[in-house]
């Protein structure tokens, strides 16, 4: 057998042909972005481009969330203006910064609190708290080379946030006596997740 080169296999049209039919068969309450939404460096249009990468999720009308990656910027717009274009998208629940913390690193850092069922004691509650974060692009440090990371100013905003609904989810009316979970959404992995995979690798 043989296999044809990835890049006439995998484009941007039957990647949104495939998130199409997953979406169909999945029926998700919520789609997430994890960012490198698109491929900046082939993208002339970075506006255009997100646009037709977030169509599958627009066109279902379906709520849904992103996260910037390392390559979304190389087009034509700075992250700020890749996330401001994308928060004014029709259905997003993405946010460009949390409005409290004007000094936070990079854009698209937010959360999203997900209550109980309506008529349910927990109506009025976060019973599931989903985090977003922007993990940078590249180091800015010249003695660290390779990816970015996420900054003590986003640590901080999320340490912050989980704490205040925390106490929001154990306070009465309908106090709840265990911690509600949670997900965080971010495009770089943390470098533990390669300690993890080397460990992993090397044992038996």
């Amino acid at each position: 057998m043989i296999e044809a080169p990835m890049m006439e296999v995998c484009s941007y049209l039957n990647t949104s042909a495939f998130i199409h039919r997953m979406i169909e068969a999945e029926k998700p309450h919520l789609i997430v972005f994890t960012g490198d939404d698109i491929f900046g460096f082939d993208a002339t249009n970075a506006a255009a481009s997100m646009n037709a990468a977030f169509e599958p999720a627009v066109s279902s009308n379906i709520p849904w969330a992103a996260v910037l990656g390392n390559h979304d910027q190389e087009s034509t717009l700075s992250r700020e203006g890749v996330m401001k274009h994308i928060v004014q998208m029709k259905h997003t629940l993405s946010q460009l910064n949390p409005p409290e913390f004007e000094d936070i690193d990079g854009f698209g850092n937010y959360n999203l609190e997900v209550s109980g069922a309506e008529g349910s004691s927990l109506h009025n509650k976060s019973v599931l708290n989903l985090y977003f974060l922007d993990s940078g692009d590249y180091s800015t440090v010249s003695t660290i080379f390779g990816y970015g990371w996420i900054k003590p100013s986003q640590q901080y905003w999320f340490q912050r946030t989980s704490k205040k609904l925390r106490k929001a989810y154990i306070k009465n009316p309908d106090g709840q006596k265990l911690v509600a979970p949670g997900l965080a959404y971010f495009n770089i992995p943390l470098p533990e997740f390669k300690v993890q995979w080397e460990y992993k690798v090397q044992r038996p």
